[in-house]
């Protein structure tokens, strides 16, 4: 019977890398170890002592792009004391980065879902390149993602001072955002039965509270009632990702009686010029002002998610988005400097955009670092990346709280 550690890197660019758990691997392990596969989970590769990997058939890792050098730094070292081992690249570096991961000499790279095409290689499957997507009515029958209270024991995030993990309920984003790697893929949701299950195990461990982070939770009516009549009944407070185009009183009033206390979002900028250029569907300034009155009403806080250096960035529309951020009434907020992914629009047709690439090759490609910090990898006709790291400090240090 194959064996398999599963990988996630460490993420030494972050405050702490120890917040939220890593769902990926954890519904990779569930999966697998149904289908009478041996699966260990490593969180913290063990340099000093790599000997003890040595009974496992597979490496799998599982990253981000920040997590890329980490993750080679890893192959390498297994490859150098194990160098018959395969070794599996996973996750969304993967599945934008695969020239990338080629190059870097992985035995297997897998794009997109995990689970499909990683039983495939374990059984056998000499591919170089999988991809196996799971569409809903087979999403709905993969077990639960392995929740241990040891193992999760090691994250620690709190919401209003309460015990909080992290769930899904939904995979892929219908949107069209020309900055985001995922976009227009897919949506797949769970059924009610499964996210009933989901809650009752997450309860049962001991938390008060759930950060749920797919994109698609507080965007449809119907659908966000279906969620908060399942989530009521567990008396938990949570957290959610909205869409400023989607929220509405009806919508905030359900969520709020359901025990949701704060909304994330990407308003992006406060110029609606940048947002004409990178939003599609277009959302306006306007709505962002309405979302935020609208979460307020009943008693939702919003935090906000903003970046500068997009397309046609200019001193005046950063301008646009500080007054935004000065007079919305945001509860919290990030500011970022955008960075070109692979697989986004913007990158992919980078000529279309007034948008050029500097120091790609010096950048790990994190938004945000160490004390807010950020990596500078592009300027625009009218700033350089320096001026446009310059503004994403100031304003970050005048108006963070």
């Amino acid at each position: 019977m194959p064996s398999i550690l599963l990988i996630n890197p460490r993420s030494a660019f972050l405050d702490s890398d120890r917040v939220f758990p890593p769902l990926g691997i954890l519904y990779l392990k569930s999966f697998l170890e149904k289908e009478g596969i041996y699966v260990k989970l490593e969180d913290d590769f063990d340099f000093k002592n790599i000997n003890k990997y040595k009974e496992f058939h597979y490496i799998g890792i599982s990253c981000t792009t920040p997590q890329s050098r980490e993750a080679e730094i890893i192959f390498r070292e297994i490859k150098k004391n194990f160098s018959l081992k395969k070794v599996i690249i996973g996750g969304a570096h993967a599945s934008f980065y695969t020239e990338e991961c080629i190059k870097a000499g992985y035995d297997h790279i897998v794009l997109g879902d995990g689970e499909k095409s990683l039983l495939d290689i374990l059984n056998g499957c000499n591919e170089k390149i999988l991809k196996n997507p799971i569409d809903s009515s087979k999403m709905n029958s993969l077990p639960l993602p392995f929740r241990d209270a040891g193992f999760l024991s090691n994250y620690h995030y709190k919401l209003d001072s309460l015990k909080t993990t992290t769930a899904i309920t939904s995979r892929g984003c219908p949107f069209n955002c020309a900055f985001c790697e995922h976009a227009k893929t897919k949506p797949r949701y769970y059924n009610s039965e499964r996210i009933k299950q989901e809650l009752s195990e997450i309860s049962a461990l001991g938390y008060e509270a759930v950060m749920f982070f797919d994109d698609l939770f507080a965007v449809n009516q119907r659908r966000v009632e279906e969620l908060c009549d399942i989530i009521k009944d567990f008396k938990i407070k949570f957290r959610c990702f909205g869409h400023v185009k989607c929220m509405t009183p009806k919508m905030a009033e359900t969520l709020a009686e359901a025990g949701c206390v704060e909304t994330g979002v990407g308003m992006e900028s406060g110029s609606q010029e940048i947002l004409n250029i990178v939003k599609l569907p277009t959302s306006t300034v306007k709505e962002s002002y309405e979302y935020i009155k609208i979460c307020h009403q009943f008693g939702i806080r919003v935090k906000a998610f903003f970046m500068i250096g997009l397309p046609g960035e200019t001193c005046e529309t950063i301008k646009e988005t500080e007054e935004f951020i000065a007079t919305s009434g945001i509860d919290d907020f990030d500011l970022v400097v955008y960075y070109p992914y692979k697989g986004t629009r913007i990158r992919d047709h980078i000529k279309e955009y007034d948008i050029s690439l500097i120091n790609d090759a010096d950048t790990i490609g994190y938004y945000k670092g160490r004390k807010g910090g950020t990596e500078i990898s592009i300027r625009t006709s009218f700033l350089s990346g320096e001026e446009i790291k310059n503004e994403s400090d100031r304003i970050f240090k005048k108006y963070k709280k």
